[in-house]
């Protein structure tokens, strides 16, 4: 549950850092700084949602843990 936890933190920290990066692209003065930002802010979203498989995937594994411990007799 830490785990999980402290990455559920790091997503959070990870999707201030687009709304960074978008505004940073959106207020851009020239092409190349907006190309930057958004190639930037697009990878950091990849991460993110990488990031957010694997807190799932974490979330389903811990759920099944608790299952199958509920109906452990022993």
């Amino acid at each position: 549950i830490d785990r999980i936890t402290d990455q559920m933190s790091q997503v959070d920290q990870q999707i201030g850092e687009i709304r960074s990066l978008h505004e940073r692209a959106l207020v851009a003065t020239n092409e190349s700084r907006h190309k930057e930002a958004a190639l930037e802010r697009d990878d950091k979203v990849a991460a993110t949602n990488s990031m957010i498989s694997e807190i799932k995937e974490n979330l389903k594994e811990t759920a099944d843990v608790c299952k199958r411990s509920k109906h452990d007799p022993s």
